[in-house]
């Protein structure tokens, strides 16, 4: 009778163990989703940044414009340096 009494209380100690190693990884994936999370949410704050000043601010949009899509007032001159081969 002791040793079956015993059995029942080694597996539900082993049975409690997995439960307790299953918990702490979920509470680390849980660590995990949390951190990129807010690493999503500044990633999206700054483009929220980006978007509004585009819309909004003459002066990044004609920057953008020139940076990116080369573009040039009426009038400039554009110097194109070219390395020597």
């Amino acid at each position: 009778m002791a040793l079956v009494v015993g059995i029942v209380v080694l597996v539900m100690w082993l049975m409690e163990g997995a439960e307790m190693t299953q918990y702490i990884r979920m509470e680390n994936e849980l660590d995990r989703m949390n951190q990129n999370i807010a690493q999503l949410e500044q990633s999206n704050a700054a483009l929220e940044q980006e978007i509004h000043l585009v819309q909004n601010d003459s002066f990044t949009l004609e920057k953008l414009a020139r940076e990116r899509l080369g573009y040039v007032k009426e009038g400039e001159v554009v110097y194109q340096l070219v390395e020597p081969l």
